[in-house]
């Protein structure tokens, strides 16, 4: 019989043996890259466009993904709804939804904008 000996690692130095991520929502790509930057500092971040994206994303990724951050969300499907069944959906996730900043609030430099 021969014993192999398997040594894990902490990956990126999380302290956690598998990391979750945050799936950023957002029919705009300026919004999903500025969302992206706010919250990559602190995690592992994955977005999306559509809704079906992000049940997509879901199915295939569970229990991994912590969450979900909504921000514009286009076509038929609200914001609201969507979060409402998301959150009875994947009892597992944590549902934030948030509104994209205008340009006039841009000017205007605001700390934490998106958390």
């Amino acid at each position: 019989m021969t014993m192999t000996v398997v040594t894990k690692r902490w990956p990126r130095g999380t302290g956690q043996w598998t990391r979750t991520r945050i799936l950023i929502v957002s029919a705009d790509p300026t919004v999903r890259d500025q969302l992206r930057s706010t919250w990559a500092t602190d995690h592992e971040v994955i977005t999306a466009s559509a809704p079906l994206d992000v049940i997509r994303r879901l199915e295939a990724d569970g229990p991994t993904i912590s969450t979900v951050v909504l921000a514009d969300i286009v076509g038929s499907v609200i914001r609201a709804e969507l979060a409402e069944f998301l959150a009875e959906a994947y009892p597992f996730l944590r549902v934030i939804v948030t509104t994209p900043r205008s340009d006039a609030d841009r000017a205007q430099p605001t700390e934490g904008a998106y958390t």
